[in-house]
């Protein structure tokens, strides 16, 4: 059974892929991460497309991150010497450029590169031609065109390019894999990396911290738009039907990135240019269509996200079906809007002032709210099944007009009546969370008004500023979701997957702990006074990432698996989240 946490992330502007630790490029798409993959192994088999290089007799491995571009170095050690594999990806003169060297360091080794690119996600054949000058030109179905230089050993045998050499020591082979990009993408800033530049990260945790930033300005795109993660279908469940593609724009993931990369900011990670950017494109999607906000988009604003399945690949770990789009793009989730409105709110925090543009998009994201205001939603889970009164959406509601009111002080030509219907629909919010929203006998927050089930997301609560940590239906609502959610191993799950008597839920199929969650219990046991619980959730789920420090959606603590799409904005953006509160109730 194949191994997400065996995959590196590797990336820089439009282009994120992932290698092995045995050196295979299983998961490749291009021009853009919602393209057409060329490499598609990760999803099938090498049947579906692959870049490996290897050297014979390899005993031992090892690999490190390298650069800002998260660039990879796998050093291999054999019984006649040893060789390091770099694997990165640069953007320059309107072309991206991934290149893969193998340098020997030691005695002798020998080498192999077999390039197996396939379109369709592994459907379709490249069509390989011979320039003069010896590279090749690969074109695929969908229309995009690479070139591709290597070693002149190279032979095209049967779709695949393969090169074999023997090295020495001091001696290096390179390929070289380009294609035409977006002319955005090369004034991209570097991405955040290297230690914070002040002491306020606890020092147990400032690796984590730092990988974390790494990846999620990785997964912010040169449009603005910031991927929730750079895969498809890897599955919540292993043999299981939840497999989602999360290559776009979700404005709930985004906002939570972009408050995450804030208190990053404050720690002194440089991520102004993302924060900025990212206001700049929502800001646009919003007055694009301010009547049909959208929950998410593709990462250049495209609206409509047909869900698909690909029959032709068995998925991960034979996970079916694999999906590409996502049928959620067209949900009603009502927290949307209050996430958003809080971000900008943070924004603002960190002295990041509104533009004309982007305070006119809050007020549309406002009245938005106003005209949906009693729709029961998909909720934060995106459930396909009853729809609901989630207490979660509710509470952001009231954020987001509570936000508004806050800020309304800077425009005093907003009108009167406008700022009445927000106090007046904010505290309607606040009348019915605190009503219908907590369980009239035992006292702690419900997943729906009237229900009886718990879920994380009510975690979140307090964010909004509606109720504080220590309220006693704060703390019995994080018991009640240890008692309900929790397992034997310590994890929470993020609500009950069965389909219940109200089918809320409407997928078969069950799923592992979801990592965020388990980071916001750790966050609120930091802000409810339980440090040592807090802290030693934090380690526990430190120890979840693979070796280079990267987290999945979800963990199996049975079989100590990552699960889900890979590596997750969601878990970092909790990890850091987690370890801010830890060091602010830690005085650090």
């Amino acid at each position: 059974m194949p191994a997400i946490e065996d995959y590196a992330l590797i990336g820089a502007g439009n282009t994120l892929l992932l290698e092995n630790r045995n050196g295979s490029i299983d998961w490749l798409c291009a021009p853009y991460p919602h393209s057409a993959a060329i490499c598609a192994a990760l999803l099938g088999t090498r049947e579906h497309g692959y870049w490996q290089m290897r050297v014979d007799g390899q005993v031992e491995t090892t690999r490190r991150y390298t650069d800002a571009g998260m660039g990879v170095e796998t050093t291999w050690i054999t019984d006649n010497g040893v060789a390091k594999l770099h694997t990165h990806i640069r953007v320059e003169s309107g072309s991206a450029v991934l290149e893969r060297s193998i340098e020997c360091m030691k005695g002798e080794c020998h080498v192999s590169s077999i390039f197996h690119p396939l379109g369709g996600y592994g459907s379709t054949p490249a069509q390989i031609t011979t320039r003069e000058n010896g590279s090749y030109q690969l074109s695929f179905a969908e229309g995009l065109t690479t070139d591709f230089t290597a070693p002149k050993a190279t032979q095209c045998n049967e779709g695949a390019l393969e090169t074999h050499v023997r090295l020495t020591a001091g001696e290096k082979a390179s390929w070289v894999l380009s294609w035409q990009c977006d002319s955005a993408q090369s004034d991209i800033p570097v991405s955040a990396v290297g230690q914070a530049m002040n002491s306020q990260v606890p020092t147990r945790w400032a690796q984590m911290v730092s990988r974390s930033v790494q990846v999620l300005t990785q997964l912010c795109q040169p449009s603005g738009a910031i991927l929730a993660a750079p895969t498809t279908s890897l599955p919540e469940f292993f043999g299981g039907v939840r497999n989602w593609d999360y290559r776009y724009c979700w404005l709930r993931d985004s906002a939570l990135t972009v408050e995450a990369l804030l208190i990053a900011r404050h720690w002194g990670f440089d991520c102004t240019d993302y924060a900025i950017r990212w206001r700049e494109w929502i800001t646009t999607q919003i007055l694009n269509d301010p009547e049909n906000i959208l929950i998410m988009y593709g990462i250049n604003g495209e609206r409509e996200l047909e869900e698909k399945e690909l029959a032709h690949l068995p998925g991960f770990a034979h996970s079916r079906p694999v999906r590409i789009g996502n049928g959620a793009w067209n949900q009603y989730q009502a927290d949307v809007a209050g996430e958003v409105l809080l971000c900008f709110a943070q924004l603002r925090h960190a002295g990041i002032m509104d533009t004309p543009q982007s305070w006119l998009a809050q007020k549309y994201l406002a009245d938005f709210m106003c005209a949906h205001f009693d729709r029961p939603d998909h909720g934060i889970w995106e459930m396909r099944g009853q729809l609901q009164h989630f207490t979660h959406s509710r509470a952001m509601m009231w954020a987001g007009f509570n936000q508004l009111l806050h800020a309304v002080s800077a425009y005093p030509d907003t009108p009167s009546e406008q700022i009445h219907q927000w106090e007046l629909f904010r505290d309607r919010l606040e009348e019915e969370i605190l009503t219908f929203g907590v369980h009239p006998t035992h006292g702690y927050f419900t997943q729906t008004f009237g229900g009886e089930e718990v879920d994380a997301s009510l975690l979140q609560l307090p964010h909004t500023g509606l109720i504080a940590w220590d309220d006693p239906r704060m703390r019995a609502t994080i018991e009640r979701i240890e008692q309900e959610l929790g397992d034997d191993n310590g994890f929470i799950c993020r609500y009950h997957t069965q389909v219940d008597q109200a089918g809320i839920d409407g997928i078969a199929g069950g799923e592992y702990p979801f990592v965020i969650c388990n980071f916001w219990l750790a966050e609120a046991y930091a802000h409810s006074g339980e440090m040592m619980k807090a802290q030693a959730l934090v380690d526990r789920l430190c120890d979840c990432a693979n070796d280079l420090g990267l987290l999945a959606e979800e963990y199996d603590p049975e079989t100590q698996r990552l699960a889900g799409n890979f590596p997750q904005a969601f878990s970092h953006v909790g990890l850091i989240r987690a370890v801010a509160a830890c060091a602010i109730n830690m005085g650090e």
